[in-house]
């Protein structure tokens, strides 16, 4: 083994001519004054030998054969002769005579220039004691004795080149003395040695400390004087120090990652430093809110399995935003692990502008209030989130313009509550949920409604616009009979669902309904949008809703994106303010007779199109009892009339109020069908709803027989056609 000693740098870096890194440079190393190579080593042992040349890595440092940076170890009976190439051959520098001694030192300096624009005499504190004891480096390179400056004893350094503004020159010089064994003992900065059976010692001095230990010294330089240099082209130097204050570990202030100790005031000391938190892997105990003061918020950890916030003991909010203007958050890859007793998982209710411009990403909560809650939601994303709440909604949020909900699960609201309870404009794609809860989705807000939702956004009157595409609705109704799939409270801009179903999932209690809807906004001439559903959205479930699959108030409609419905045992629905079913509404485009396109709106549901069949509503039989009854034709086209004895009728009335969903002046056909051989029908020559017959006379049905007539506005009669 051969006796070697280290240069005075951990790793030589070497630089081309523009003070660039020398990547593939060459580093030669021969006896003094030959060609014939001498061996230098990887470390202490002096047992593995570097190459010959020496090949420089991608940051231009002295690299071992795997091509990572190391030291350089030198024979201590060897003089050099080092030859520096770059990667073709060219000559950058040769010194000659280049030894290292095998003495320590008395006394140690280290002096940090920060240089000037063309700099290049620098004045060092100390006295030089061996010209061959300098080390001298500008931003990390090596320079060199005779070729890169000079020294002028006692203290002047001169460089070849004048430095760059801002490059930073490091001198460390020694002064000679033969030491022996170190020994413990002294403060730190000492080193204390045993030399020939007397305790000596020299103290370090400039920017190092040492910590002294018997036989090996520490020495700790301070990282702010410690360069980092990113890999890639156009990287510069900068110090250790800055690199690692980019972003800041709770681990940095002590939280504990085991889930022992408690981690809140740590957790909150990296927040306030308003950098960017990372939560690494760990289960973090916290017993109180964490609160985020900033604008900006940066909060990761490692994954939603991985990081987790601890928080059975927190009846507050567990991550909240202060009372402050504006807030952008950009949190992802934690969870919030609560329970029944947690309060709010995420608060974002405190700001008093927006919380705008910012996502939420990869995370878990589970607590016993909401687990979302806010308002003044802008340009926000929530992905992949998913929220379970034992007692509150899953998510409850108040939506601006450009708010996307994507691949979100809502687990578990509480009893009464909605897995999604949003406001606003509602943006929703392949949105999942429910495992259990009362009602999967509840939009819009009425502060003066008595529905039960008025308290969720008490200062909010919300008209929704609602898109839905690709989402899973399932499993409401699982906690009560109370349920429904999906509701608006009051009425909406928008509604409309692509894709996707609405599915109880083979549960087989009592709920609601699938949708119980307030209309939408009516235009000028009081029409209205009609809820618009993808064809095929619907799977019944073995449930039996309430009210009907769907219901709706005033002018509510249900369509499919064809402008009709098609669903499978769905041929109406409920207009709960008129406490009436109505056939779902059919709109058709289709060429007329002279080739031109022709639109029918009408109440008929088509039952074969191809063999242009249609089936009128119709509803229970009628039975008239007694002569010159009246019969009630509102909403039917087609009536049956089947009396249990002779009767006869004298009129047809039916409901001609606007705007109440029902006959808008009717003016069209009527069908009279009699169930049996009782019925008669009045000859009226004149009077209001009363029927004028085709033979001027009464007429007697046989059953089975078909009556047409058609209303006459003229004379407000039903005239036998």
């Amino acid at each position: 083994m051969t006796t070697v000693t280290s240069s005075y740098v951990p790793v030589w870096r070497f630089a081309d001519n523009n003070n660039n890194p020398l990547v593939g440079g060459k580093v030669y190393t021969y006896y003094a004054g030959t060609t014939t190579p001498a061996a230098t080593y990887t470390d202490a042992t002096g047992s593995t030998p570097l190459t010959n040349p020496i090949i420089l890595n991608a940051r231009g440092e002295t690299a071992n054969a795997s091509g990572a940076s190391c030291s350089v170890w030198f024979s201590t009976t060897i003089a050099y002769k080092i030859v520096v190439q770059d990667s073709s051959g060219n000559l950058i520098w040769t010194v000659d005579n280049y030894t290292i001694p095998s003495q320590a030192y008395s006394a140690a300096y280290a002096d940090t220039f920060t240089a000037t624009a063309g700099q290049t005499v620098f004045t060092l504190t100390g006295t030089v004691g061996s010209q061959s004891a300098l080390d001298v480096s500008l931003d990390g390179a090596t320079l060199v004795n005779g070729v890169d400056f000079t020294w002028t004893s006692p203290s002047t350094l001169t460089l070849t080149v004048g430095a760059k503004a801002g490059q930073i020159l490091l001198v460390k010089y020694l002064i000679a003395q033969a030491m022996g064994t170190m020994v413990a003992g002294g403060t730190s900065g000492q080193i204390l040695y045993n030399n020939g059976g007397s305790v000596q010692g020299f103290t370090m001095s400039g920017d190092v400390t040492v910590v002294p230990t018997t036989g090996v010294a520490t020495v700790n330089a301070p990282s702010s004087h410690i360069t980092y240099t990113q890999g890639g082209t156009g990287a510069t130097s900068r110090t250790v120090t800055s690199k690692l204050q980019e972003s800041v570990s709770v681990l940095d202030f002590g939280a504990d990652p085991t889930g022992v100790a408690d981690s809140t005031a740590a957790i909150q000391a990296a927040i306030n430093t308003g950098a960017s938190v990372y939560l690494p892997t760990g289960t973090y105990k916290i017993t109180s809110t964490l609160t985020f003061p900033n604008t900006v918020s940066v909060f990761r950890g490692d994954g939603r399995e991985s990081s987790i916030i601890s928080c059975n003991g927190v009846t507050g909010a567990v991550l909240k935003a202060a009372a402050i203007t504006y807030f952008r958050p950009q949190w992802q890859d934690f969870a919030i692990a609560g329970n029944s007793s947690t309060g709010i998982g995420i608060d974002l209710s405190a700001v008093t502008s927006e919380v705008y411009d910012g996502r939420l990403r990869d995370i878990n909560i589970t607590c016993g209030g909401d687990g979302l809650y806010a308002l003044n939601f802008f340009s926000m994303t929530v992905d992949n989130v998913l929220s379970t709440s034992y007692n509150g909604h899953s998510f409850r949020v108040a939506c601006g313009p450009a708010v996307s909900w994507i691949n979100c699960y809502a687990a578990v609201a509480g009893s009464g509550k909605a897995g999604y309870r949003l406001a606003g404009m509602i943006a929703m794609y392949s949105c999942n949920g429910v495992n259990t809860a009362d009602f999967w989705g509840v939009f819009g807000s009425n502060p003066s409604g008595t529905d039960g939702w008025q308290n969720d956004f008490p200062s909010l009157t919300d008209y929704p616009d609602i898109i839905m595409i690709g989402c899973n609705v399932e499993n409401f109704g699982s906690i009560s009979t109370a349920g429904i799939g999906l509701q608006t409270v009051n009425v909406f801009k928008n509604f409309r669902i692509i894709g996707g179903k609405i599915d109880r999932a083979g549960l087989s209690t009592a709920y609601v309904s699938l949708i119980n809807s307030w209309q939408s906004f009516s235009s000028a001439n009081a029409q209205f949008s009609p809820v618009r559903l993808g064809v095929g959205n619907l799977f019944l479930g073995s449930g039996t809703p309430s009210i009907a699959y769907l219901t709706g108030t005033g002018g509510c409609e249900y369509v499919d994106e064809n402008n009709l419905f098609i669903a499978n045992g769905i041929t109406s629905y409920r207009n709960t303010s008129a406490s009436l079913t109505y056939p779902l509404v059919s709109q058709l485009i289709f060429n007329d007779v002279y080739g031109d396109k022709a639109w029918s709106v009408n109440a008929i549901i088509p039952r074969r199109l191809s063999v242009q069949m249609v089936r009128y509503a119709t509803p229970a039989a009628l039975t008239p009892v007694g002569a010159a009854q009246a019969i009630d034709v509102t909403g039917y086209t087609k009536v049956t009339v089947t009396p249990a004895a002779a009767a006869s009728i004298s009129t047809a009335t039916f409901t001609q109020t606007i705007g109440a969903g029902l006959d808008y002046l009717r003016n069209g056909d009527l069908l009279i069908e009699a169930g049996n051989a009782n019925l008669t029908i009045n000859h009226t020559a004149s009077g209001a709803n009363t029927f004028r017959m085709a033979a001027a006379a009464n007429l007697t049905l046989a059953a089975g027989q078909v009556v047409r007539f058609c209303w006459s506005s003229t004379s407000s009669q039903w005239i036998q056609v």
